[in-house]
């Protein structure tokens, strides 16, 4: 797979949400996992992520990317 995808304004977009252990957070566009993986840094372990995305071969990616979160779920859009 060679799958890229270049996380912007990551820090930045993180930080607007104020994210807190132990809450259920929702990521619309997962895409190479980014900011999901800087959400979960601030939320693990108690606090739960929601992914989306519509593009399998970003799916995988993220998926192994973050495979060690047991507090994700990855979802298909459709």
């Amino acid at each position: 797979m060679d799958y890229r995808h270049y996380t912007v304004m990551k820090s930045e977009a993180v930080d607007i949400m104020d994210c807190q252990p132990g809450k259920i957070y929702v990521d619309c566009t997962l895409g190479g996992g980014g900011h999901s993986e800087l959400i979960l840094q601030k939320i693990s372990p108690y606090g739960q992520l929601i992914a989306f995305d519509v593009d399998d071969d970003a799916i995988a990616a993220s998926k192994e990317r973050l495979k060690d979160y047991k507090n994700l779920t990855i979802l298909n859009k459709f």
